[in-house]
C-alpha cells in the first residue's frame, strides 16, 4: 500500500490490490486443475467416465460393420421356375400416373416369391409385378398385388 495520502492514488492502489488478490486466486485454481489432471481423480466413488486417459493409451480401430463386400447373404431365396406351383401376373388398373395423370412407361417386371398356405399343403406362388415410370413427374410406380389377385 502506498504511503501517499492522495485519495485518487489511494483508490488506484486499492484496485491494484484487489486485482492482485483475484489474480492469485485464479493461479491457485489453475494449479489445482493442473495437479488434478496429472494425478487424476481419486476415490472409490469416482465413475470410470470421469477418470482421465493415460497418455500412452491408444485408440483401437473399429471393425467395419456388416457383411464383407461380395458376401452372398443369407436372406430368403426366390423360388425356381421349376418348383413354382403357380405364377400370377399383376397388371396396373390404369396406365396413367397417379400424381400428374401422364402416360406411364413400361419398365419391366419385378418378382415376389410367396409361400401361401390356403389348406394343408403350402403353395409356392411367384407374383410378377409390372413396373412403371412417369417421365413427366419422375414417379416410379410398382403394382402391388391385391388380395383379389391371390384367389
Amino acid at each position: 500500500m502506498a504511503v501517499n495520502g492522495c485519495p485518487i492514488c489511494l483508490q488506484k492502489q486499492r484496485r491494484i490490490d484487489e486485482l492482485e488478490d483475484e489474480n492469485e486466486r485464479f493461479r491457485e485454481k489453475l494449479r489445482l486443475g493442473v495437479r488434478k489432471e496429472q494425478e487424476g481423480l481419486f476415490g472409490s466413488s469416482t465413475p470410470s467416465s470421469k477418470l482421465p486417459l493415460k497418455p500412452n493409451t491408444e485408440q483401437k480401430e473399429k471393425k467395419p460393420r456388416g457383411a464383407r463386400p461380395g458376401h452372398k447373404g443369407a436372406g430368403r431365396r426366390s423360388h425356381d421356375e421349376e418348383t413354382v406351383d403357380r405364377t400370377v401376373d399383376v397388371e396396373p388398373e390404369s396406365e396413367r400416373c397417379p400424381d400428374c395423370g401422364g402416360d406411364l412407361e413400361k419398365k419391366g417386371w419385378a418378382q415376389r416369391s410367396v409361400i401361401d398356405t390356403p389348406g394343408q399343403k403350402p403353395e409356392k406362388i411367384t407374383y410378377r409385378l409390372a413396373k412403371r415410370y412417369c417421365p413427366h413427374c419422375r414417379h416410379k410406380a410398382f403394382v402391388r398385388p391385391s388380395p383379389a389377385a391371390r384367389d
